[in-house]
């Protein structure tokens, strides 16, 4: 009995707070996914944040995949953390994968590290609670 109480319970709080809008700070706010085909954290990670760009309340996140799968792969990584301003970022995290960060793009700053131990709803409420800074 208590498992279906709190499944229920867990249910009407998610149906209730799911559409609360992120604030303004959301347009500086992106997902920046380390990532490797090789990784075993990846394909643990990966889905779970599939799972929660689903959420409307990510729509306006910004997520961006870091490929550290081969030479290939980092070199575009490279390109893309120039084009984007990330350098700096992807220095600090170097070839470093099996994980996702909520970064800052005004302050250039990690909010938050994402891994495996972290569930679908808890990546939301990250970033709903990184839009509040």
């Amino acid at each position: 009995m208590k498992s279906k109480l709190l499944t229920f319970c867990t249910a009407t709080f998610l149906a209730l707070f799911s559409f609360i809008p992120l604030t303004h700070a959301s347009d500086n706010l992106m997902g920046v996914i380390f990532y490797a085909d090789w990784c075993g954290s990846c394909k643990i990670l990966t889905p779970r944040i599939d799972e929660a760009r689903k959420d409307k309340n990510l729509d306006d996140i910004k997520f961006v995949v870091f490929d550290m799968t081969d030479g290939p792969s980092i070199a575009n990584t490279k390109k893309k953390a120039e084009s984007l301003g990330l350098n700096d970022l992807l220095q600090t995290y170097g070839a470093v994968t099996g994980f996702m960060v909520i970064y800052d793009q005004d302050k250039k700053e990690t909010i938050q590290t994402i891994t495996t131990a972290n569930t679908a709803p808890e990546i939301v409420s990250a970033f709903k609670a990184a839009s509040k800074e």
